[in-house]
């Protein structure tokens, strides 16, 4: 119910003419509309932590070890890493949806997928060995968007 009175408020904040300048939420944990500031007695709403924001766009490698251990990694657009089994691995972003990644344990041969958020669609490409356009780098990735 809390919820709904949450969505009910926050739709009539963003619609155009409601004229209100800030949510505040009282003792009762009812959340009011206010055009200046909310009173002594109340707590302003953080309207962008009640948001549901998209997934950050990442893809994700597997490669094998000498070892026949699996590693992968989680990375995202702006080349850093949100998972990884390989604490040796590195990333490096060389442009638009180009990567060089330098995994030590890896030996030829990796696979790739993209995890973004629907409706985008979109490939990816990994290198290893030759076309390999990353110098000392064991990987490079590619990823496009249509």
């Amino acid at each position: 119910m809390i919820r709904l009175t949450i969505a009910a408020v926050l739709l009539a904040s963003l619609s155009p003419g409601a004229g209100a300048d800030v949510l505040c939420r009282g003792n009762s944990e009812t959340v009011k509309i206010r055009t200046e500031a909310c009173k002594n007695n109340e707590t302003a709403v953080d309207v962008e932590a009640l948001l549901v924001k998209p997934a950050d766009k990442r893809f994700s490698i597997m490669w094998n070890t000498n070892s026949f251990i699996t590693h992968s990694a989680a990375i995202r657009e702006n080349a850093s890493i949100r998972a990884s089994t390989d604490p040796t691995m590195s990333v490096v972003k060389t442009g638009t949806g180009q990567y060089c990644i330098t995994a030590p344990s890896g030996i030829e041969g990796a696979v790739g997928v993209l995890q973004q958020s629907f409706p985008e669609t979109g490939i990816i490409r990994v290198t290893a060995g030759i076309g390999n356009f990353c110098p000392g780098a064991t990987y490079f990735v590619e990823t496009f968007s249509f």
